[in-house]
């Protein structure tokens, strides 16, 4: 299940830590980003502008796996990848 929420802790050493998805990898995977505070809203204040920033950029230039930036032909190899094609096997009855 997806994890939801505002992805703030309180660490060992008493600071406090913000995750944010600064952008994804080729596989779909998030890449995330770090903020660090001495206080929760301080955390909370940072990761708010942060998250307004990467939502500003990836507004002005898509990302190269986002399906919907992608052409047809383009998707269409990411559906068929060499090792995800069915392969047809004979099969041999034994009476």
């Amino acid at each position: 299940m997806a994890k939801r929420g505002e992805n703030i802790r309180k660490r060992k050493d008493g600071r406090w830590e913000g995750r944010y998805i600064k952008g994804r990898k080729s596989n779909r995977t998030a890449i995330w980003g770090y903020i660090y505070g001495h206080s929760y809203t301080e955390v909370k204040e940072k990761l708010a502008i942060k998250k307004m920033e990467v939502q500003q950029f990836h507004t002005v230039h898509p990302s190269p796996c986002d399906t919907e930036a992608m052409p047809i032909p383009h998707f269409h190899k990411h559906l068929h990848h060499p090792y995800t094609t069915p392969e047809i096997r004979s099969r041999r009855w034994v009476a």
